[in-house]
């Protein structure tokens, strides 16, 4: 009697199982059709507003715990007379966490524009990995690593080691955008010195570009210019390392002003790249530097003697101390209104 208590015990949990796997496939197949019709008809809206979105060969797999979105060569996406084509793309999310999404891009991937220009990057490796507010769609967070990034556009190159990329809503001030970006071993041009840059700011009003609406941002902006603050940012080439921190405003002409605190050390050894230009106009410049820091506050670059000096940008104008103009910065080709 007690074995076929038990047989039949187990008879029950193999049918729940079963039922269960059922059910579950049916959510998941659901699922994925349901993410498929959606690409087809985020495709198809595209197309009705002269825009560009193309998931080519596109197949949804990850059975039975993901949903795997796989676009192969030739997708693309653009407006404007712009467009990026890929060499593939991947998109994964877990069926229990699908707000938690990771996409790979394939190479390589090329910029198109308008006039005919083009820009190519080659990589061995490109993902990112974000966190969506399901509730609203909105973007919460996006973390991007390129690695071994090879980029050209037409003579001009630039190779990268790695890039890192960090945007999120700022937690004590919503409203904000949050940047974080490390550039590791980037060489502008075949033969010359790697240099290394290291970038934390904000970009006040910025997360609206999180949520999608980048026409808000822009509307503000044209009414009141849009402000970013360099938390830290600091740039190191050989035995150079410039550091910098401060607020930055971008009118809505395209004019840049604001104050920021500057940090010099290394500049005695030379200057990166400029004795490649022109050897004489380096040894000008760093004599220039020499002179000019001669009297100023002396300060730490990690374990570097720095000179520093807080600069005033008045309408692109550059004046260190707030004095005199040495040099002007032109407008951004872009404008807010």
């Amino acid at each position: 009697m007690a074995a076929r208590s038990a047989t039949r015990r187990f008879k029950y949990l193999l049918a729940g199982i079963l039922a269960a796997l059922v059910v579950w496939s049916i959510v998941w197949f659901v699922a994925a059709t349901i993410v498929d019709r959606q690409i087809a008809r985020a495709e198809k809206m595209a197309l009705d507003r002269d825009a560009i979105l193309v998931c080519a060969e596109r197949h949804v797999t990850g059975y039975p715990f993901r949903v795997v979105v796989r676009c192969e060569s030739g997708s693309k996406v653009g407006a404007n007379g712009r467009k990026i084509a890929l060499g593939g793309l991947t998109v994964a999310a877990q069926v229990y966490d699908p707000a938690h999404i990771i996409a790979r891009v394939d190479t390589p991937a090329r910029l198109h524009f308008a006039n005919g220009a083009e820009i190519e990057a080659n990589f061995g490796l490109a993902h990112a990995s974000a966190q969506i507010d399901l509730s609203s769609g909105a973007l919460r967070q996006l973390v991007a690593e390129i690695v071994d990034m090879g980029m050209s556009a037409g003579p001009a190159t630039l190779a990268v080691a790695e890039l890192d990329l960090s945007l999120r809503r700022n937690p004590d001030m919503p409203d904000n955008l949050d940047i974080a970006l490390q550039v590791r071993d980037a060489v502008p041009r075949e033969g010359l010195e790697p240099f290394d840059f290291i970038l934390r700011g904000q970009v006040a009003g910025g997360s609206a570009l999180l949520q999608g609406a980048p026409r808000d941002l822009a509307q503000r902006a044209a009414v009141d210019g849009l402000p970013i603050i360099i938390e830290a940012a600091e740039f190191a080439c050989g035995d150079m390392v410039v550091t910098l921190k401060g607020t930055l405003g971008i009118k809505p002409d395209g004019l840049i002003d604001g104050t920021v605190d500057v940090a010099v050390a290394g500049y005695e050894a030379g200057l990166p790249y400029v004795s490649t230009m022109n050897p004489h106009a380096e040894m000008v410049l760093t004599t220039l530097l020499t002179n000019f820091f001669a009297n100023a506050p002396v300060t730490m670059v990690g374990n570097k003697e720095a000179r520093s000096i807080s600069i005033t940008i008045d309408d692109g104008r550059i004046k260190p101390g707030g004095w005199f103009t040495v040099g002007t910065i032109p407008p951004l080709p872009f404008r807010f209104y």
